[in-house]
Formats: structure tokens, sequence, C-alpha cells
């Protein structure tokens, strides 16, 4: 009898060891579907702020765009509008010139020049050439000390420079050479 009660004991035991395994099994899975359901959720509430973030920036760029509405012009009015902004241009790139004292030379072959002027607009180009104004880079004319001097300018300098004894030097270097 007493190896009967060792074996019923051990099966007893072997059992027992075997409903702990299989609830110890049971509680893991519930314990990984469990982290798999938190991860889920928290995705789906990250989802959710950032399709709310996405909805609300949005908003601010309809917002803000609908204040940079600007009112529809008529193609005539942009035209005289573009003539006018041409027209300022000029007058400002001839500023100091004295009309009278500034004679103005050849002006069949720089002043109408029409390959400095690509990628401009159409019409202020025109209105360049109607008026004989030269545009930036080449020389212009200036009263220098009282006499009309042609002023250069030179690629990487900002200064003006002026032909002295066939070289050009700046205007500031001249003045001081002739005080």
């Amino acid at each position: 009898m007493d190896i009967e009660d060792d074996d019923k004991t051990h099966q007893d035991k072997l059992t027992a060891l075997k409903e702990r395994v299989k609830q110890r099994n049971q509680d893991d899975e519930d314990k990984r579907l469990k982290r798999i359901d938190t991860i889920r959720s928290n995705q789906i509430k990250r989802q959710a702020e950032a399709s709310a973030l996405w909805e609300s920036r949005r908003a601010l760029q309809a917002e803000r765009f609908k204040n940079l509405e600007q009112p529809k012009t008529s193609f005539s009015q942009k035209i005289s509008t573009m003539y006018t902004n041409a027209k300022s241009a000029v007058k400002q790139m001839s500023v100091g010139k004295s009309e009278n004292a500034v004679e103005r030379r050849n002006t069949s072959n720089s002043y109408s020049d029409v390959n400095g002027m690509r990628g401009m607009n159409p019409v202020a180009a025109q209105h360049l050439m109607m008026t004989n104004t030269r545009l930036g880079g080449g020389s212009k004319s200036k009263e220098i000390l009282g006499k009309i001097r042609r002023v250069y300018k030179v690629a990487g300098s900002r200064k003006e420079h002026i032909k002295y004894k066939g070289n050009l030097i700046p205007v500031a270097d001249y003045k001081k050479l002739m005080k």
C-alpha cells in the first residue's frame, strides 16, 4: 500500500504542477493580449491627436490665405501699374543727373540693346528702350568735381569707378587726387 500511496501522491503533485503551468501560461497569454490592446489603444489615441493637429493646422492656413486675398484687377490696370513702376525705376536710375547737362550719345547701339533686358517685364523693357535709359552694369555719366565724367561699375565692387590715365579708379580716390 505504501507504493500505491506514493504513486497517488506523485500523480497528485504532477497534476497540481500541470495545473499551475497551465494557469501561468494562461496568465502570460492574458498579459500579452492586454499589452497588445494597450499598445493599439495608444496608437489610436496618437493618430486621433495627430489628425486633430493637422486639421487645426489646415484651418489656420485657410484663415491665413483668406486674409491674404487680393482684390482682382483687370489686365489694363496691371499694364498701367507695370508702366508706372517702370517709369519710377527709370527716375530712380537717373537721380542726380541734370537733364540739361547730360547728353545721350550712341543711343542707337547701346541703349536699345535688348540682350540686357531679358527676363524683364516686356512693358518695362519697352519703356526703358523708348526713354533711352541704360540698365545697370554698364556705364553712366555723372558730374564729378564740376565735369561730366563717365562712371563705370566694376564686377565685385560696389563703388563707382572712372577712367583716369587709362585705368579705372574709384570716384573717391579720384576726388582725393584732384584736391
